[in-house]
């Protein structure tokens, strides 16, 4: 038996599906970016990477960006995602064999990604250090533990290709790369950008890990 909420979702699958696309690309992608880009001056600057945390937590608007460009908009994609992951299959005559597991692993880093997400947020938002900013000190403290590290690489990494991979989907969904050619190039160039990302995420985590523990040099020396 459908659902009258089902059957809303059957009747504007295109177009709620289209907004789950473009979410993940704006604004959540580039939170994720930016907020690669923050964390990253603590491998040159520890000094840069607080006044960045410090400045972003002071200001005025905080909240209300928290929940009308992080929150809400991870909540549909994740809720949505997890729509298309229960009706989705994969096609195996349609597309391609690598296009099969970027779809397969499209969805499983989408897990991994949301665990990660959890995770983050209830450390650093709402868990131990919810009543201070996050400063280089705080995050190396969390991440000087093995384990913790470990999780942080395989969340980054999914991060990264759950990220670039959509990119990919959000191109073709939206007619920017039509023709097979257009595509393949684009998989080149988000496979490269993937590339970058994950290797920013793993280079500060690492850098964190190794400062935690008293051990000198970084993933990028």
């Amino acid at each position: 038996m459908i659902t009258p909420a089902r059957s809303f979702v059957i009747r504007n699958h295109f177009w709620l599906r289209r907004l789950h696309s473009l979410l993940g690309i704006i604004p959540i992608g580039g939170f994720m970016l930016f907020h690669l880009y923050e964390n990253s001056l603590a491998i040159t600057s520890p000094k840069d990477f607080n006044a960045a945390s410090a400045a972003i937590r002071s200001n005025p608007f905080i909240l209300f960006l928290e929940i009308f460009v992080i929150y809400l908009p991870l909540f549909y994609h994740v809720i949505y995602g997890l729509y298309i992951m229960a009706y989705s299959r994969q096609n195996p005559i349609g597309y391609s064999y690598y296009r099969n597991w970027a779809f397969f692993w499209q969805r499983a880093t989408g897990i991994i990604t949301l665990v990660f997400l959890l995770y983050h947020q209830l450390t650093f938002r709402f868990g131990d250090f919810r009543e201070i900013s996050a400063n280089y000190d705080t995050v190396m403290f969390a991440l000087k533990n093995g384990w913790v590290y470990v999780f942080y690489i395989v969340g980054l990494v999914a991060v990264a290709f759950h990220l670039c991979n959509g990119i990919w989907a959000f191109l073709v969904s939206w007619g920017f790369t039509v023709g097979p050619r257009a595509q393949k190039i684009s998989a080149y160039v988000c496979g490269l950008l993937f590339i970058a990302v994950a290797y920013l995420g793993v280079a500060i985590a690492t850098h964190y890990y190794l400062a935690g523990n008293g051990i000198t040099g970084t993933f990028l020396s």
